[in-house]
């Protein structure tokens, strides 16, 4: 009779496994374009599980970029107390390296993310629901930035997820070539410029809105 329970318990809790494998697509990353793997389909179990890849990639990409935003957030701390505590350069680079680490890990996955993404047939029943969403009345009952939230809704509205991916990419190379530059400053025990610092903030919070807006609309479509 024991042996009969922890049978089935055990095959109950294979079966849950299996099931959490193949629907891995449905656990999104949450903050920054959760959900855009699910515009990725097509017929066959290979599309499917390309779809998942896209997915898993988002995620690990969503964590590596959110890593390296703290990371310069942290750095800015540091450079905002500068005149009453002074700095400590070797911890300042080691934050800068840090970051830097994670955008090329951020940068790394996209290009898995893309490649896999352009050989992955389109979902077309979720990017006909993104072509007919009124991306007006939810940027308007949302309050969110138009500038960015325009940028969204000229890939989604078209359908072009990969394009959007790709600006993403070209985004992210932009910000690793700006942290290699304050990098290279700071490993000279000098102080980066304080414009560099606030084109690179900046860079990253533009960046941050992109990815939010995008999740948002994936999941109020979804």
């Amino acid at each position: 009779m024991k042996y009969t329970i922890k049978k089935s318990v055990f095959k109950t809790a294979a079966i849950v496994f299996i099931s959490f494998i193949l629907n891995v697509n449905l656990s999104y990353s949450y903050v920054w374009h959760n959900g855009a793997g699910s515009s990725y389909a097509g017929s066959g179990a290979e599309s499917a599980k390309s779809s998942n890849t896209i997915e898993i990639y988002l995620i690990e990409a969503g964590g590596f970029y959110l890593n390296a935003d703290a990371g310069v957030q942290k750095l800015l701390a540091m450079v905002e107390l500068y005149d009453l505590r002074g700095v400590d350069y070797t911890e300042l680079k080691n934050v800068l390296t840090d970051a830097a680490g994670n955008i090329e890990k951020t940068i790394e996955t996209y290009n898995n993310l893309i490649n896999t993404a352009e050989i992955t047939p389109y979902n077309e029943p979720v990017l006909n629901k993104l072509k007919a969403f009124d991306y007006k009345g939810f940027m308007v009952e949302n309050a969110l930035n138009s500038v960015i939230f325009t940028r969204v809704e000229d890939f989604l509205k078209k359908g072009d997820i990969t394009g959007l991916f790709k600006k993403v990419r070209g985004n992210l190379k932009e910000i690793d070539g700006m942290l290699k530059t304050i990098h290279e400053k700071v490993s000279l025990n000098e102080m980066p410029q304080i414009s560099a610092l606030w084109s690179l903030n900046e860079k990253f919070s533009n960046l941050s809105l992109f990815g939010s807006y995008t999740a948002r609309v994936f999941s109020a479509v979804l």
